[in-house]
């Protein structure tokens, strides 16, 4: 009887050790998403690819950790929309409200979801490149697509998008340490501390170091970290409008048809590629689709919608927000909108400000390492990679963007550049023309039609705007000498 009782209590013991040898359910949710997955199309991959070093915490019983792998798993639905989001939610909501000021509200948001609709559908694009070639990097579709001429250029061209990222964010960094320098007055007790130095010492002793590490475990989340001070500017942005037009502290021209349709179609055109370089995550679309569960084309497809639709919520918000609140005053940094209040002390600007600036500066290194790799691939025929080399790029790249970010004039300005050029290419331009290249939907006239239009229109209007851009800025440069 005794035996029997041990041999019950030692196949209990087996069967609870198996059963928690499993991972945690995603959610009822990823399971029934998964059902109704079957029939896609499935890719084959590698097991040792499935997943990606985790952080490690300190207590494995962390309520935090078990409410992240209950609900956001890493390769559920629901993780990997979080991932997308993170992946295009950052600096560039900060721009937003001034391309409202240059189009209106109708318009704006009408272009803001013709740009959202594009980037789901590029998404899905790159998404089919990558099952039909077997190709896993845009560099390799590319490759075996067009050849490796093309591949070369593409890869410089994800050079200049992460270059020109961290130049956003060194300018971001730079509007933020101006009216610190004023509101410390600093300068009363150190005459050479200006805004410029400020930032060369951010520099030195935060952003150098950080991107000067070679992995970047450790600063991974400062994706979540981000996602949520984005949505946090996005509230506080929203609750200060609304409270200063409940108050009629602000009266909108509600009657004013430029308040709703933009007057000058150059500002129009101008500001089309801040939309564009907010939606920018095209890059990360390989990494996360490798990462989801059940990998398929219609798995991915309601990845990309659900993450995008809630980032195009984001930006409509504050972007609406923000214009109602300051019309035509409107910055090219919302956050500039805010800097008398700041210098004044409030508390829910300051976090704003803080929440920002500490999101940027764990969020640089992201930028600098894939930007580092990729010359470093670039330039392996002819430069030894080791660690001086790898110095070296760290410094050119951090430093090039310090240095570059404190002769821009404005923060849209760099999204307006690098949305029109690099961004307009990858993102929009390059999927399309896999898919024409690949001969996707040649007995569907509408979606045929839709690939040529993305084409044109990401190729046309990115040239055009980019002239634009560049015209203003030499006019403005040359009134400013006469000046």
């Amino acid at each position: 009887m005794a035996s029997k009782r041990d041999n019950l209590e030692e196949n209990l013991q087996m069967h609870q050790e198996s059963s928690n040898s499993f991972p945690p359910d995603s959610s009822n949710e990823d399971r029934n998403e998964e059902e109704d997955g079957e029939g896609a199309t499935l890719l084959q991959r590698v097991p040792a690819r499935t997943s990606r070093p985790m952080i490690q915490t300190q207590s494995s019983g962390s309520s935090f950790q078990d409410f992240l792998d209950q609900y956001y798993s890493q390769g559920s639905i629901r993780g990997s929309v979080f991932n997308l989001c993170s992946a295009t939610l950052g600096a560039g909501a900060l721009s937003v409200p001034s391309a409202f000021k240059s189009m209106g509200i109708a318009l704006g948001l009408f272009l803001l979801c013709v740009c959202a609709w594009t980037t789901t559908f590029s998404i899905n694009l790159l998404v089919i490149a990558r099952s039909r070639t077997g190709c896993s990097t845009y560099e390799e579709i590319t490759r075996h697509l067009f050849g490796p001429r093309w591949a070369s250029f593409v890869e410089w061209n994800i050079i200049a998008i992460c270059f020109g990222t961290g130049v956003a964010y060194c300018k971001t960094l730079h509007d933020f340490v101006t009216p610190l320098v004023i509101v410390t007055n600093i300068s009363s007790y150190a005459p050479w501390m200006t805004s410029t130095v400020a930032l060369i010492v951010v520099w030195l002793f935060l952003l150098l170091p950080l991107s000067l590490v070679d992995s970047m475990n450790e600063l991974r989340f400062a994706s979540l970290f981000g996602v949520i001070t984005i949505i946090y500017l996005v509230g506080a942005v929203c609750y200060h409008s609304s409270f200063n037009i409940a108050s009629n502290a602000v009266q909108p021209p509600w009657s004013d048809l430029s308040l709703w349709v933009g007057s000058k179609p150059l500002d129009i055109i101008q500001a089309v590629p801040i939309f564009m370089f907010a939606f920018t995550c095209q890059i990360n679309v390989f990494a996360i689709f490798d990462d989801l569960n059940r990998a398929s084309e219609r798995r991915m497809a309601k990845v990309s919608f659900r993450a995008i639709s809630l980032c195009l919520l984001l930006y409509a918000c504050i972007g609406v927000s923000g214009f109602l609140e300051f019309g035509h005053r409107t910055h090219g940094n919302i956050l500039n909108n805010f800097s008398q209040e700041f210098t004044q002390g409030s508390v829910g600007v300051v976090l704003m400000y803080g929440a920002i600036a500490v999101t940027i500066v764990m969020a640089f290194p992201l930028i600098v390492h894939p930007c580092r790799s990729s010359i470093e691939n670039v330039c392996s025929g002819y430069i030894p990679s080791n660690r001086l080399s790898h110095a070296a790029w760290t410094i050119l790249i951090s430093g090039g963007a310090i240095v570059l970010s404190l002769f821009v004039p404005h923060l849209d300005t760099v999204f307006q550049l690098v949305g029109g050029t690099t961004s307009a290419f990858i993102c929009f331009v390059l999927p399309a023309l896999f898919a024409l290249k690949m001969g996707l939907y040649t007995g569907e006239p509408w979606r045929r039609a839709a690939l040529v239009l993305v084409a044109i229109m990401g190729g046309m209007g990115g040239i055009l705007s980019t002239t634009i851009t560049l015209v203003s800025l030499t006019t403005r440069t040359s009134d400013d000498k006469i000046s």
